[in-house]
């Protein structure tokens, strides 16, 4: 027999009999899928900052109403002096003045207010996606994706081009409800998470 004949028919059967070693990984990979956005509107953590966040807007709202108050109290007061007196020349500096810094504090407000809750969205989703990586760990999961489902428009009011973007954007089509680890994520979250005292 053939010699070079022998070693190709045992090289064959070698390689057909033993899997790759990239199908032997790929085998083995468990893929799952969390999406952030439920897991974020579901978390005890998430209700107490937006009951936070409504606190503070009412505490600004009612600063927001004295200060308003103030200066209609000012302008009340100039609009008793006759407009050619000096009297109404200085009550007049003392609303535009108090109208300036109305408006600037309302800016430096806002900003703060906004700079806050981006602070604190972006903190929530970096405990999220820890909190992913636990749920993995523990499920024996390699990947996960993150399950990103935009909501339909109106579609009355958008055009088909419009639509096929919005749906282009969905990035997992199908899966299992076994697959979806949001739920699990969630309630480690709110397991893990203290309520601040007050």
């Amino acid at each position: 027999m053939n010699p070079a004949f022998v070693v190709a028919a045992l090289a064959l059967v070698v390689a057909t009999s033993l899997p790759s070693h990239a199908a032997a990984q790929q085998a083995g990979v468990k893929v799952a899928i969390a999406n952030p956005v439920t897991i974020f509107n579901g978390l005890k953590e998430k209700q107490e900052l937006v009951a936070q966040m409504d606190s503070e807007n009412k505490t600004l709202e009612a600063e927001r109403l004295r200060r308003t108050s103030a200066i209609h109290d000012l302008q009340t007061a100039r609009d008793l002096l006759k407009s050619d007196s000096p009297q109404y020349a200085a009550a007049n500096d003392k609303l535009v003045q108090a109208s300036i810094e109305f408006e600037v504090w309302g800016r430096l407000q806002q900003g703060k207010m906004e700079n806050i809750q981006k602070l604190k969205i972006k903190e929530l989703y970096d405990k999220i996606i820890i909190a992913i990586g636990k749920v993995a760990n523990s499920k024996g999961i390699d990947l996960v994706l993150a399950d990103q489902r935009p909501e339909l428009p109106d579609i009355d009011k958008i055009t088909a081009d419009q639509l096929r973007a919005v749906l282009g954007q969905r990035n997992v089509l199908y899966n299992s409800q076994l697959a979806d680890i949001s739920a699990d994520v969630g309630a480690l979250m709110d397991k893990e998470y203290t309520a601040p005292s007050k």
